[in-house]
Parts: structure tokens; C-alpha cells; sequence
């Protein structure tokens, strides 16, 4: 198992920079890949935007990925009803 963990804030601002690293953390990845998103309190759409690249990019690679997320993440992915997108740590596949 590979784990990256995200920073508090996942801002347009910092997502050029963590899209390489997202990226760099793939080229490596041991199944399953985990997103460590306990510590992210402030996203805006660059920043779900970029969980969803990786998502595609990590597919793309077959390569499996989960997201543990903090629970504000986790309530705004209910809310934008993305949270299909992702499998969570410890769920079970359907």
C-alpha cells in the first residue's frame, strides 16, 4: 500500500505542485493507493478537480485508489454528489 497525504488546504494554489506530486506518487504506487485527505479543511474547485484527475489518471493506470477523507471533504463530496467518484478506505467494492 502506497499513502500520500494532503495538506490542509487544497486551493488553487497549491494544486500545480500537488498534481506533481500526486503524479510522481503514481509512478510508485503499491495497490491499493490512499489519499490521506483526514487533514484537508478548505478546497475550492481546483482542488476537487485535481482528487478527480487522479482518480481518472489512477484508473487509467490500474491502479487502485481510496480516499480517506476528512469529514468536511466527505460532506461537500455528498453535497456535490461526487462522492460515487471515490472509493473510501475500508468500503467494500460493489
Amino acid at each position: 500500500m502506497s499513502t500520500l497525504e494532503l495538506p490542509e488546504r487544497l486551493l488553487i494554489t497549491e494544486c500545480a505542485a500537488l498534481r506533481e506530486d500526486l503524479l510522481a506518487a503514481l509512478e510508485c504506487a503499491e495497490a491499493p493507493f490512499v489519499i490521506d485527505a483526514k487533514a484537508v479543511r478548505d478546497v475550492d474547485g481546483a482542488g476537487l478537480q485535481l482528487l478527480l484527475s487522479t482518480v481518472l489518471e489512477a484508473r487509467k493506470r490500474g491502479i487502485p485508489l481510496e480516499l480517506d477523507a476528512s469529514q468536511g471533504l466527505s460532506e461537500l463530496l455528498q453535497v456535490l454528489r461526487l462522492e460515487h467518484r471515490f472509493q473510501r478506505v475500508g468500503a467494500t467494492s460493489v
